[in-house]
Order: structure tokens, then C-alpha cells, then sequence
């Protein structure tokens, strides 16, 4: 071949013009590995917050779920958590000027003592009743027939 001239071989092994750096490392099968941004990671933690299901959360982010469970574990496992912490200082910092908000902290916090829930003691046994009813309308339809 004449010098400076490529190979079909050669020409199709390498890239015309300089290569692009990967933005991710490979991993040993050649795929990408995936990195999780900042970003992601408040977007997974909102979601958890919200209950939202694993893989609804990994279609909305393009991964798999085993990506994200893989990558965003910290996430999954404290997301609740920490949302709820904060509804619940949110809710008693305004107990002291709301009694709405009290009322809602202790029915929740002490639902035994505040309770909207009232259970009545009943001695009556339905089949007396209804017996006592069937028996009454037997009675007034053997007399009108």
C-alpha cells in the first residue's frame, strides 16, 4: 500500500478525526457506568418522600431498578423518614397558636386519650331482636289471614 493511505480494515477500527473522551468510565462489559448527579439524587429523594414505587421512580430517572437500588440506597432508606421528620416539626412548631394543629398532633401522637372515636358497651343480642320482630310478624299475619 502507498504510504499514508489506510486499509479498509483500518479505516473502519478507527474514528475519522480525534476522539471523543467517554464522560463515564466503562465497565468491564463495556457499557457505561452509571454516575448519579445531584440532582438525581433530590429528585429520588423527593419521590421516596412521596411513596412513590421503585420502578416507577427508575423509569422516571432511565434506570434500572437495580441501578437505583444499587446507587441511590442512602435515598431509599432515609427518604421517608426525613420527609415525615419535617411535617412533624412543621406541625408542632404550630401547635403552640394553632389548636386545630394540637388537636391533630395529640389524636395522632395519644390516640387513646384523643380519640374523635367513641366505643359504646351494647348488651343486646341481635338474634333477640330479630327474633322478637319475626315472631311480632307472624303474629299479625295469622290474625289478618
Amino acid at each position: 500500500m502507498a504510504k499514508g493511505k489506510k486499509s479498509k480494515a483500518e479505516e473502519v477500527a478507527a474514528p475519522a478525526g480525534p476522539e471523543a473522551p467517554s464522560a463515564r468510565p466503562k465497565s468491564p462489559k463495556g457499557r457505561k457506568l452509571f454516575v448519579p448527579t445531584e440532582e438525581q439524587r433530590a429528585v429520588v429523594r423527593v419521590m421516596v418522600a412521596g411513596g412513590i414505587e421503585q420502578l416507577v421512580i427508575s423509569d422516571a430517572i432511565g434506570i434500572s431498578r437495580v441501578t437505583l437500588a444499587k446507587h441511590f440506597r442512602k435515598e431509599i432508606d432515609i427518604g421517608a423518614g426525613q420527609a415525615n421528620a419535617h411535617v412533624v416539626a412543621n406541625l408542632f412548631k404550630q401547635t403552640k397558636d394553632n389548636v386545630r394543629a394540637a388537636e391533630f398532633w395529640l389524636t395522632n401522637r395519644d390516640g387513646k386519650n384523643w380519640s374523635h372515636k367513641r366505643e359504646i358497651a351494647h348488651d343486646v343480642k341481635l338474634e333477640t331482636v330479630l327474633g322478637d320482630r319475626v315472631a311480632r310478624a307472624q303474629a299479625r299475619l295469622k290474625t289478618k289471614g
